[in-house]
């Protein structure tokens, strides 16, 4: 079997391919929505003469293509590259053409430098559209996924290439965003139907908070904005509840199947995919009746102090009552005042280390508009005056604490706001 590190050189790989033959495979994609297989992403391989099948990944990606170019001497790689991903994408619209499902759609990917502004992105653009022509396969069928590879020349000079790919019909995807290349500013410029989020940052968020609140932005802006959101590389039920939690419309990934040969029929997965849907719902709801639970309990015990009948000494001192407030509960761990332009009137008051409380008088004068719980606080007692707030789980970077605002209007000038500590009941 051929080892990745003697896979290493330009000679070595034209040598295997001129005695070898250009294959696709393809991997589905899923969509939640309908439970069946949405489309495919093509994968090169190659088939040596010995039958063995071994994957073009490496060679479409190779450290040497820009060595050689550094030392002037790639206009035959980069001849022999648009050759070999050209005739490659031929087989797989032929491929697709023939599929029984006529509305799968077939993943490209294609690589930003070959759509470059100069004679080599021309040359690989007009053979693309060529190919697309010829097969006869429905522009609308296509989705072109940009890698998420270094682009030398800026965006820009790739606006006209993908305008016209559109123009055809052609969806677009940003494979990979959040990783390397693939930054934000992508998204804007290049007006995406889907976007692929890197499944290193998918694994992350299994184990780790702050990966979970990337792909919660990324799931609320791709929502905002109407593009679909797909997870890749999904290899257990774990990765792929996550995923249908940051707003998964698409899945692809070794839990339904690997990159092969042939094309699934449509509803190959529908049976599974339902099971699976069926257990997150389980899941989810668990967690969240857990959530509804503590947040009851919380409010319940909140309501029993009467805060709204509780006089404020000069706004500094909130009389006596400010111990009563942490007896309610071991996890209240701080509350304040602020006026309703979000200027804060009253000291912090904190539970310290060993259960005494603490009183903070650095903060008063400070202002909070900014924190999201501040305006999320305006807006739903503008709906529902008089009851309890409850942010969403957020950290305090400084103490390290996950946490969960209630806050209460007490009359038409002072809102208090109580910090809890919260043990998170995983909504999966």
């Amino acid at each position: 079997m051929y080892k990745e590190k003697i896979l290493n050189t330009y000679e070595t790989w034209m040598s295997l391919i001129k005695n070898g033959e250009i294959i696709p495979y393809f991997q589905p994609i899923l969509s939640i929505e309908d439970k069946c297989v949405f489309g495919y992403e093509t994968l090169g391989r190659l088939k040596l003469q010995n039958g063995e099948i071994i994957s073009l990944g490496n060679f479409f990606t190779a450290k040497f293509y820009s060595w050689l170019e550094y030392k002037g001497i790639c206009q035959q790689v980069a001849s022999d590259y648009k050759a070999i991903d050209n005739l490659l994408q031929f087989k797989s619209l032929e491929k697709i053409k023939n599929d029984p499902n006529k509305k799968s759609k077939l993943f490209i990917n294609v690589s930003p430098s070959l759509l470059e502004d100069n004679s080599h992105g021309d040359e690989y653009f007009s053979n693309l559209i060529d190919s697309i022509e010829k097969v006869g396969l429905s522009p609308d069928r296509i989705v072109i996924e940009i890698t998420e590879e270094y682009i030398r020349t800026g965006l820009k000079p790739l606006r006209p290439k993908i305008e016209y790919l559109k123009s055809l019909g052609c969806l677009i995807a940003i494979d990979d965003l959040g990783t390397k290349s693939s930054n934000l500013d992508r998204i804007g410029f290049f007006q995406p139907d889907i976007i692929k989020i890197d499944m290193q940052i998918l694994k992350m968020s299994v184990v780790d908070r702050n990966y979970e609140q990337i792909l919660y932005t990324i799931a609320q802006l791709s929502e905002s904005i109407g593009i679909s959101v797909l997870y890749e590389g999904i290899e257990t039920e774990e990765e792929l509840f996550h995923a249908m939690s940051f707003g998964s419309r698409y899945i692809q990934g070794y839990l339904f199947e690997k990159a092969q040969p042939n094309l699934i029929k449509r509803e190959y997965f529908y049976h599974t995919t339902n099971r699976l849907l069926a257990k997150f719902y389980i899941q989810t709801t668990d967690a969240l009746r857990a959530r509804v639970s503590w947040e009851n309990e919380i409010e319940n015990k909140l309501n029993s102090l009467n805060l709204k009948d509780l006089k404020l000494n000069n706004y500094m001192n909130y009389a006596s009552s400010y111990e009563e407030i942490f007896k309610i509960d071991r996890n209240i761990y701080r509350f304040f005042i602020t006026d309703i332009y979000g200027n804060q009137v009253s000291p912090n008051y904190i539970r310290g280390l060993n259960n005494e409380i603490l009183i903070d008088y650095g903060n008063p004068g400070n202002n909070w508009s900014w924190r999201p719980y501040f305006l999320n606080h305006i807006y739903r007692t503008y709906r529902i005056p008089s009851r309890w707030v409850i942010s969403k789980p957020y950290r305090d970077i400084l103490k390290n604490l996950i946490l969960r605002t209630f806050s209460l209007s007490l009359d038409d000038n002072l809102i208090i706001f109580i910090d809890l500590i919260y043990k998170e009941s995983k909504i999966i």
